[in-house]
């Protein structure tokens, strides 16, 4: 699993650096401060998403408690953002 790579300079950014730029277009180089976008054809980690919501409505069909479900749900989704940097390419700007 590696960090993204400057579409510029190639210098791979850190983990941080990457969870930093999360909600951003337009992300920043840390090493050389050009701006790089985020390759929209990565699909990876759609399937924690779509789980979320799976294993409320599976769970409250088979008469789990809600606390559960929202717990285990809430939990999905914090390991879909904090696995981010190792999904994300980042591509120059044209």
């Amino acid at each position: 699993m590696e960090t993204p790579t400057c579409g510029y300079c190639k210098k791979q950014w850190s983990y941080f650096a990457t969870l930093k730029n999360l909600f951003r277009l337009k992300m920043n180089c840390p090493h050389c401060g050009k701006e790089n976008y985020y390759e929209s054809t990565r699909n990876k980690g759609v399937l924690t998403l779509i789980t979320a919501p799976a294993v409320i409505i599976v769970g409250a069909f088979l008469d789990f408690p809600s606390g559960w479900l929202i717990g285990i749900a809430l939990i999905l989704v914090l390991v879909h953002f904090l696995l981010f940097p190792f999904r994300t390419k980042v591509k120059k700007a044209n």
